[in-house]
């Protein structure tokens, strides 16, 4: 989770659903963080807002998030409930901002746009929704909120599944310098796959189905189907 993006959540266990009960009554947030591969949870995550809170007949609750600062545990105890309160100290995403940020941030813009029109081809409607529920990119004159933008662009909810993991990286980074770095690095990444896939044979055929109605979709299938059989060597 990083800021800006939404997320439903269905609470149905009882620590959670205590967790929420208690948002509930003091200002509608509460805190985020992933767990750590390495054993128990990161140290970095992001306050959410609960936009939205239903409890069903059956106790759950269905909630509507989205994320709006990024902070650091600075010591965390388990309550009875079974959830984790926790003091934090609050990340400025411009802190440590030095010469050459702006520049670092500016020279992401080229492979953001194609970054773009490669994932718009591929899913042009997961696209758009992304880009409206983050809004627009912060300035170049905010690198570090930027880099957080693009952070939640490449790692979008639900996922696109097109670039490695940045939330945590991006959240744990100590300098602006330091999370254009990790932004930078998934950016790339991401490219390579996406181009890698926009040249794939396969890849093309099955972005033509997607593009034509289903009568000649069918059409499509069947004659690719007979092509196969066609060419198979006989028994």
């Amino acid at each position: 989770m990083l800021p800006l993006q939404r997320m439903h959540l269905n609470v149905f266990e009882p620590r959670y659903r205590s967790l929420v009960r208690t948002s509930l009554a003091g200002g509608r947030r509460f805190g985020m963080v992933g767990f750590n591969p390495v054993g128990g949870y990161h140290q970095n995550g992001v306050e959410v807002l609960m936009e939205d809170c239903v409890q069903t007949p059956d106790g759950r609750f269905q909630v509507q998030i989205v994320g709006t600062r990024a902070f650091r545990i600075v010591e965390a105890q388990q309550q009875p409930e079974g959830y984790i309160h926790a003091t934090v100290s609050w990340i400025d995403p411009e802190g440590g901002c030095q010469e050459g940020d702006v520049a670092a941030a500016e020279s992401l813009l080229p492979g953001l746009e194609e970054w773009q029109e490669l994932v718009r081809k591929e899913r042009p409607r997961h696209l758009e929704s992304v880009l409206q529920e983050l809004g627009p990119m912060p300035p170049l004159e905010q690198p570090g909120k930027m880099a957080m933008w693009v952070a939640a662009l490449l790692n979008p909810l639900p996922p696109l599944g097109v670039a490695p993991e940045l939330r945590a990286p991006v959240l744990a980074a100590d300098s602006v310098a330091a999370r254009l770095a990790v932004v930078k690095n998934g950016l790339e990444a991401s490219l390579v796959h996406l181009r890698q896939m926009a040249k794939s044979p396969l890849r093309k055929c099955l972005l033509l189905l997607t593009s034509v109605p289903p009568p000649v979709t069918m059409v499509i299938v069947v004659a690719l189907a007979c092509m196969v059989s066609a060419t198979s060597p006989a028994d």
